[in-house]
């Protein structure tokens, strides 16, 4: 399941791409939050290039959430209530059923060493994966027309983002709330252990956001991320899987 506003049709592709090679995604919920640039169709057949046969693409054309400024002035949201309100119309509605859910954005990529993140996530007893979240950054040379694939550098001391996480709707947590970084449960556990055997990527240029543009010149101590490019060399970036 993700949300999107205005995000390129081809970071939407190699979104659902990705997930579907390396971890056997089946299907996508996509909620639209009022794009301008294109229509619900255009979306549909990104998703259906990327590998997903018959995706759910809904429109959500309301507030995202509340905008409060912080003390140097920064916006910043302080609720927000749209995508936690569609997380659990959806946990209820339209994935109750689902053998696991990912929740993630299209800028985020998950990577799991051994296996798919929907088996592990069946295989623990608390039918609930907690990914650490970490950024990777476009390769040197490039400052434009960024793709996931671009994304294979790391930096160095780099904090992480907040989590984000794959559950299992059914199974032992199936009574509580969906957030968007963690499940209602869990929300007063910071220091819940998280696998080390899986993550997310965080891709740095794939945004649509003014918040958070990405300046190529901004930083040079990048190194290489081995991990990371062995996994994007593994995918095959043009080809339809379902086609």
């Amino acid at each position: 399941m993700t949300l999107s506003r205005d995000n390129d049709l081809t970071w939407i592709e190699d979104f659902a791409r990705y997930h579907c090679q390396v971890h056997g995604l089946e299907q996508i919920l996509f909620f639209d939050n009022a794009s301008s640039r294109y229509g619900l169709g255009d979306i549909r057949e990104a998703l259906r290039q990327g590998g997903i046969n018959n995706p759910i693409v809904l429109s959500a054309p309301f507030r995202y959430g509340v905008v409060s400024q912080d003390r140097k002035g920064k916006a910043r949201f302080n609720t927000i209530f749209l995508q936690t309100a569609l997380l659990n119309i959806a946990r209820l509605r339209f994935l109750s059923l689902a053998r696991a859910v990912l929740q993630c954005d299209i800028d985020e990529l998950v990577w799991c060493q051994n296996e798919s993140i929907f088996d592990l996530t069946q295989k623990r007893p608390t039918g609930f994966v907690r990914l650490d979240v970490g950024w990777r950054y476009p390769d040197a040379g490039r400052t434009e027309g960024f793709r996931h694939s671009d994304h294979v550098r790391k930096l160095r001391g780099d904090e992480l983002c907040r989590a984000k996480y794959c559950i299992a709707p059914s199974g032992p947590l199936w009574f509580t709330s969906w957030h968007v970084h963690t499940i209602g449960l869990l929300r007063s556990h910071g220091s819940l252990i998280t696998p080390k055997d899986s993550g997310i990527w965080h891709c740095k240029a794939i945004t649509s956001s003014a918040w958070r543009n990405y300046d190529a010149s901004a930083l040079s101590n990048y190194e290489l991320a081995p991990k990371t490019k062995a996994a994007f060399n593994g995918v095959d970036w043009s080809k339809n899987p379902a086609g």
